[in-house]
């Protein structure tokens, strides 16, 4: 009989959580009714036999320790101890069976209690081991690809040969893997009807089917046929995860194994040309597991670990699920119960977990030190030094000890274990806290900064005297600030810049006569006021009262007029377009404080446009520098000054001492630090490396924005995500072709799928944050229909379609899964996409050569005024040439420069709206969605002020202390 216990454990809960401490047993290899504290055990336990005669127990003390269910590796190649087949194949059959049993019980001694393998595990070799010192096992036998079953004589024939060599699972190979080319479509290896049938045949001794599948139609099949998984599945559809959670799949998506793969292959040990392949399955993948959290379909953890140093440390994966998107407690759920009740779904008559810890259910679980719901211990599960014991049916299994009952101390908690017999003895045995060096000290250190986190914030202050943290409360000044962001900037010449990068630094050291607030409304900003003439020709600008720049020196009118003059001179991305006569000093008195702008003919977005960060002010002559030398290290009147930079990393401001809005700002220092991963930002920030993230993903938001260490800073935006046309490409010159995609693109259920309720579907260029949008204006946008999408393709120069490529930055799992949408969409009317997926840097200098077919990216405005937006996406002649479309229209053209001269009402909303018209109806690219502006940060930063064009004022920001 095998008995015992843990006493005051805090126990995982069937959602992933931890309550309270309290005290669990088992007898006989199940868990009995006195879990949660004493009582009887069940009535299935019964009187007691002679073979419980001198049986011990194991009592172990849970005091400040955790207890999760037996975890679940439902993907794994356990006989595989070498990555390629040839290399397996080199390997002695008794050396293999030895590195098998090693492997797994190096499993079992983290916490593995049961594993699904994958393929190349046999149920001979694996009777031929110590079965009762290693984990449950249910095996697949061989992996069924196209060549296994045709040499077989069908998929039936060989699924008979697995299930007659013990298997519990039929593995199908559904598609080609990462030997594929990139941007390959992916062929499903099995119909319908073949992927049915081992599903039938399955079900008649009990077995599951699993299908591996990275996306595509073989993902459709499995789902159909009713498999019970699929496996990595990186390119699945949100309709597709809802799909599968309607028929109650599992999905096992492997993670880490690809980022293993990548890392051969930098290494040599893999071909260079697996290379591009991988990246786009590792770009892809997070995106497609909180597709599939969101949906409800079910995920289990699944490691796809193939040699030795792969089996050791293939708990890791633990890691990988919450990078990607899922929290502490779903990856817990991932880990235990959902992955337990996969394998218990093909277990047969065999004993199988439930993954739970309730009376009657299989006594398997671990007793781990460090709390892996808190995100900062997300490397806990896999890690040995975290494992005080691991249950298994009831054996408790010590780090170094084989499976036994510990005998040890005289029994404390006898009440748990009501008698069975004269004989039977109950010990105890307290398990010492072990010394932690390495990660487990890390752990340690992390817990307890996550602790004096907690009680900060529940205000474990002085009851007076203290500042407190809440945004209600006084500003405190100091610190440092962090902020976590894609890309370096890369310059800070103001009127040479327009890109996000650049922009959102160079805007902390510039300052403008009038800006905009948090609503897009123009207000006076380095000016204190203005006032314009009955004309509207005239524009007169009063300085701020001893305003001065970063060093020191006053702000003059000079100064003004040199900025601007430059400006004009250079032009730049953001020009001003303003037909300006004349930029003066004002005259007489007014000559020290005022500027005076004078216009050949009314500009009616004049001062939208002067509002823009190009229009900075910064010292006349550039203080006496060259200009290269100014632009290294250069002069404002902005909040921060620049203290060092590089251009491929980080930027360190500091505090510009003498800004001229008193006792602002209240932080000494802002770093701007490079990470250009969506994931890895996200992990900084809930691990307190970094202070707040620029943009967070829409996958995040919600995560996020519920944590308890972290806030989410939400605002409306001027920002449109948008597929992008360069009409220089003949194909894409054809407006039936681009009207032809327009029709074939579902834009409801693009902002669906990959936004998560954080944005909302783009009916026309110009988004409800900015006068005169026509998004709310019937029949604009083309609609979604397949049919008509096809009808325009036949009217084009292309009626058989072709093959193109779509061009996305990497590192963005959204726009990842939005190109996946588009391919899809876009084959079933004939055009066959691939996807494209490079670094930032390198996506920006493409596009801006033209040398793209078809792009996501995204428009933003910079200023409050339709104007900016439309002169840079439809102005033929400007910058962009039309946001490197090349598009041209003579009626836009027209328009658009009426639009300017237009006074505000409704003679100018016609006009703009009559633009986005035509522009619907052209398409030379296609507005998906307008995002939310959102960012993050942890819960010790307030006052993080953000504007629609996605810039943060941090002058009003501060840190508790």
């Amino acid at each position: 009989m095998n008995q015992g216990g843990v006493a005051n454990v805090r126990v995982l809960d069937e959602h992933g959580r931890f309550g309270a401490p309290v005290d669990i047993a088992w007898r006989d290899g199940r868990f009995v009714d006195a879990v949660g504290g004493p009582g009887a055990p069940s009535a299935d336990a019964g009187a007691g036999t002679d073979s419980d005669a001198g049986a011990e127990a194991t009592m172990i003390d849970g005091s400040g320790r955790w207890l999760i269910p037996g975890l679940v590796d439902a993907h794994i190649h356990a006989a595989w101890q070498a990555f390629d087949a040839a290399g397996r194949d080199a390997i002695p059959e008794t050396e293999t069976v030895e590195l098998t049993r090693r492997a797994l019980r190096a499993m079992l001694l983290r916490g593995t209690t049961s594993v699904r393998d994958a393929g190349g595990l046999r149920s001979a070799a694996l009777r031929a081991t110590d079965a009762d010192t290693l984990p449950r096992v249910q095996t697949a036998e061989t992996l069924i690809d196209r060549e296994a079953a045709d040499t077989a004589g069908g998929v039936e024939r060989a699924a008979e040969a697995a299930l007659a060599a013990g298997a519990r699972w039929i593995k199908l190979v559904g598609t080609a893997g990462i030997a594929s080319p990139p941007g390959s479509r992916l062929e499903p290896a099995f119909s319908l009807e073949e992927t049915a049938a081992a599903v039938r045949l399955a079900a008649q001794t009990g077995a599951g089917v699993m299908v591996h599948a990275w996306g595509g139609a073989a993902v459709d099949h499995a789902i159909e046929a009713g498999a019970s998984s699929i496996e990595h599945s990186m390119f699945l559809t949100a309709a597709q995860a809802r799909r599968a959670a309607e028929r109650g799949l599992v999905l096992v998506p492997t993670l880490r194994i690809y980022r293993q793969v990548r890392a051969m292959i930098d290494a040599g040990e893999l071909p260079e040309a697996f290379a591009a392949r991988v990246d786009e399955a590792v770009a892809a993948h997070p995106g497609a597991v909180r597709l599939a959290r969101d949906a409800g379909l079910s995920i289990a953890l699944g490691s796809d670990s193939g040699t030795p140093a792969q089996h050791r440390t293939a708990l890791r994966e633990f890691a990988a699920l919450v990078d990607a998107g899922l929290a502490p407690e779903e990856a817990l759920v991932a880990a235990t119960r959902t992955g337990a009740e996969l394998l218990a779904g093909a277990a047969g008559e065999a004993i199988a977990p439930s993954g739970r810890i309730a009376p009657r259910e299989i006594a398997d679980a671990v007793l781990l030190n460090i709390d892996p719901s808190d995100p900062a211990n997300r490397d806990a599960i896999g890690d040995p030094s975290a494992v005080d014991a691991v249950i298994l049916g009831g054996r408790t299994i010590l780090p170094g000890r084989r499976p036994g009952p510990v005998i040890a101390d005289p029994a404390i908690r006898p009440e748990l274990f009501p008698p069975r017999t004269a004989h039977s003895r109950m010990r105890t045995t307290v398990i010492p806290k072990r010394s932690r060096t390495g990660r487990a000290q890390r752990f340690a250190a992390a817990t307890a900064a996550t602790l004096a986190a907690a009680l900060l914030l529940a205000g474990c202050a002085p009851a007076s005297g203290g500042s407190g943290s809440g945004d209600a409360a006084k500003p405190v000044s100091g610190g440092q600030l962090k902020l976590g962001r894609a890309a370096a900037v890369d310059s800070l010449d103001l009127n040479q810049q327009i890109t996000a990068n650049n922009a959102f630094a160079i805007d902390q050291v510039f300052e403008p006569l009038v800006s905009f607030d948090e609503t897009g409304k123009i207000v006076p900003w380095l000016a204190e006021k203005y006032d314009i003439d009955q004309a509207g020709l005239v524009y007169t600008f009063t300085l701020r009262s001893g305003a001065k720049f970063s060093d020191g020196t006053p702000v003059t009118p000079a100064d003004v007029v040199f900025s601007l003059q430059r400006h004009l001179k250079v032009g730049g991305p953001l020009p001003l377009e303003a037909p300006i006569a004349s930029i003066e000093p004002g005259s007489g008195d007014a000559a020290k404080n005022t500027v005076v702008i004078t216009l050949k003919q009314a500009y009616t977005p004049f001062l939208s446009e002067l509002s823009g960060f190009a229009n900075g002010i910064f010292p006349k002559d550039f203080g006496g520098k060259t200009e290269a030398e100014f632009f290294t290290k250069p002069v404002g009147t902005g909040p921060f000054a620049v203290e060092s930079w590089d251009p491929n990393g980080d930027l360190v401001f500091t505090k510009n001492t003498h800004y001229w809005q008193s006792g602002k700002p209240y932080l000494d220092t802002l770093v701007y630090t490079v990470v250009p991963d969506d994931t890895q930002l996200q992990q900084q920030l809930t691990a307190g490396q970094i202070d707040a993230i620029e943009d967070v993903p829409a996958s995040a938001a919600k995560q996020i924005g519920s944590g308890s260490a972290t806030k989410l800073v939400k605002n409306g935006s001027w920002e449109i995500e948008q597929l992008f046309f360069n009409t220089q490409d003949p194909r894409f010159a054809d407006e039936h072709v681009r009207r032809a995609i327009a029709h074939a693109l579902d834009r409801d259920g693009i902002t669906k799928a990959t936004t998560f309720g954080t944005a909302e579907v783009a009916n026309s260029l110009i988004p409800p944050t900015i006068e005169y949008s026509a998004d709310a204006e019937k029949g604009i946008a083309l609609a979604f229909d397949e049919q008509a999408a096809k009808d325009e393709l036949a009217k084009s120069k292309y009626p058989k379609g072709f093959e193109t490529t779509l061009l996305i930055a990497s590192g963005n799992s959204q726009r990842a899964q939005i190109a996946q949408i588009v391919q899809e969409a876009l084959a079933k009317i004939g055009i066959t996409v691939k996807i494209e997926q490079i670094d930032l840097a390198a996506f920006r200098e493409r596009f801006k050569a033209y040398k793209f077919d078809f792009m996501i990216n995204s428009g933003q405005s910079d200023a409050p005024d339709p104007n900016g937006l439309v002169t840079f996406q439809a102005d033929p002649e400007g910058f962009s040439k039309s946001y490197w479309t090349h598009y041209t229209d003579a009626k836009v053209t027209e328009l658009m420069h009426e639009g300017r001269t237009t006074a505000d009402g409704d003679a100018r909303k016609k006009i703009y709206v009559e633009i986005q018209r035509i522009l619907a109806q052209q398409v030379p690219y296609i507005p998906l969605f307008y995002p939310s502006n959102l960012k993050a940060t942890t819960a010790k930063v307030h006052d993080l002020a953000v504007r629609p064009n996605g810039s943060i004022r941090f002058q009003d920001a501060w840190i508790a202390k």
